[in-house]
This record gives structure tokens, sequence and C-alpha cells, in this order.
């Protein structure tokens, strides 16, 4: 049963995860927009923007409850480390590939790429760790 609930709660994580770089990659690859309010917008958004939007936000959510089925501090670790690294390698694909936007702006794709990697990297290296947090959390001792 312990094996099958990780795998569930990986896959909730793994599936977030891939949302939220597609959400991420639409928004950051159209650029800056507005729609409604009383100022004429130099840009409208494109339709479905907000969802997009809501779904990024969401997708946060559904990783934290991945992680809490899996019941692993190590989970935990991984899907940050994913996470991060998943969005940077998302901002420099959107700045730099072959289907970035027409206000493309490489140096947020550098900023944001770098830091979230930054980020990312030791929840990575402590999921991969021998020495990482092997107890399941909720347990005695974890």
């Amino acid at each position: 049963m312990s094996r099958i609930r990780a795998l569930i709660g990986l896959a909730v994580v793994g599936g977030c995860v891939l949302f939220a770089c597609w959400a991420l990659f639409d928004l950051v690859r159209f650029g800056s927009c507005a729609s409604g309010g009383p100022y004429v917008s130099a840009r409208e958004c494109a339709p479905g923007t907000g969802w997009k939007i809501m779904g990024l936000t969401g997708s946060i959510f559904g990783i934290l409850l991945g992680v809490a089925i899996t019941g692993s501090a190590r989970a935990g670790l991984a899907a940050w480390g994913i996470g991060f690294c998943g969005l940077a390698a998302t901002f420099l694909l959107a700045s730099f590939g072959p289907a970035h936007g027409p206000d493309n702006q490489p140096a947020l794709g550098i900023g944001m790429g770098v830091l979230f990697g930054l980020m990312g990297l030791p929840g990575l290296l402590g999921a991969m760790s021998a020495r990482g947090p092997k107890v399941a959390v909720g347990s005695p001792g974890g």
C-alpha cells in the first residue's frame, strides 16, 4: 500500500508540475497584457489567460497535495527541486526557444531561469543524496 500511495502522490506532483510549466510557458511567451477596466490597454490578453493564471496557482496546491499523499519528506524535496528546475527551464525556453514571443525579454528569462534553478538545485540534490531524509512524515522520529 505504501508504494501505491507513493506512486499516486508522485503522479499528482508530476502532473501538476507539467501543467504549471505549460501555463507559465504560454504566459511568458505572450508577455504583458491587460484586459478590462477604464483604461485603454495597449495589448489585450489572449483568451484563456485568466484560466492559465488560476491553473498555475492551483497547481502549486496540487503539488502540496501530492507530497502529502506520498507522506515522504524526500518526496517534498524532490517536488521542490523538480518544480523550480522545471520552471527555470520553462522561463529559458519561453525566452530563447524557437517559439518565443514577439515581445521577447531575454533578461527576464535569464534572471528568472537562474534564480529558479538555484532555488531548485538544493532540493534535487537533497532528494538524491544518500543522507537525505528517509523518515515518512508523521512517523515516530519524523
